[in-house]
């Protein structure tokens, strides 16, 4: 058995939006909760450029509202995962290697390390 792969470069328009590398949405209460890893410069073996965004859509308005950065230093981010618990919405990452927290207390973002 012969196995053939073919190999594409990506090639990367700097006017382009960036690569998603990982995501994750809940949805609920009319609205829709999506959070999503970008790669800046879409080369996925360069990880300190990856970050976590928030966006929120509502299903009655039918409308996004504009995207939230989560984390925004030179670690890698990486698989946002939601988890829903007694009315409350938590979005947990890997963030340099370690497990973060973001919940919604009375509607502000927090994080922490775990």
């Amino acid at each position: 058995v012969t196995e053939t792969r073919t190999v594409t470069d990506l090639v990367v328009d700097e006017n382009s939006d960036p690569r998603v590398v990982d995501s994750d949405s809940i949805s609920y209460n009319g609205l829709s909760i999506y959070a999503y890893t970008i790669d800046r410069d879409a080369n996925l073996e360069t990880t300190n450029d990856q970050q976590l965004y928030l966006q929120i859509y509502n299903f009655e308005e039918d409308t996004f509202h504009h995207p939230i950065q989560i984390t925004a230093d030179a670690m890698q981010t990486a698989k946002p995962q939601f988890v829903r618990c007694k009315g409350m919405t938590y979005l947990y990452w890997l963030h340099g290697g370690d497990i973060h927290e973001g919940s919604d207390y009375e509607g502000s973002i927090c994080s922490e390390q775990i």
